[in-house]
């Protein structure tokens, strides 16, 4: 296997298994990200605008600003 395919391998791996990831939904693959390392992208976030209970999201799948930093940063140090 080469080191792409075990890294992708890995990831996907903690991503299934990880309890800190459990209930996260990607719009990306563990190959998406693992392509994507290194390079210059920026990754951005759609934002939760609570607009009332017309919108019909269920906030036990909203996770504050600061739990998405902190994940990221325990998978991939942060710099600011």
């Amino acid at each position: 296997m080469s080191d792409r395919k075990a890294e992708i391998a890995a990831l996907q791996k903690d991503w299934d298994t990880n309890p800190r990831w459990k209930g996260i939904t990607r719009g990306y693959t563990a190959e998406d990200v693992v392509r994507l390392r290194g390079s210059n992208i920026v990754l951005r976030f759609i934002e939760f605008m609570d607009v009332g209970s017309s919108n019909g999201w269920d906030m036990t799948q909203v996770l504050p600003s600061k739990e998405v930093i902190a994940r990221i940063h325990a998978a991939f140090p942060l710099e600011p």
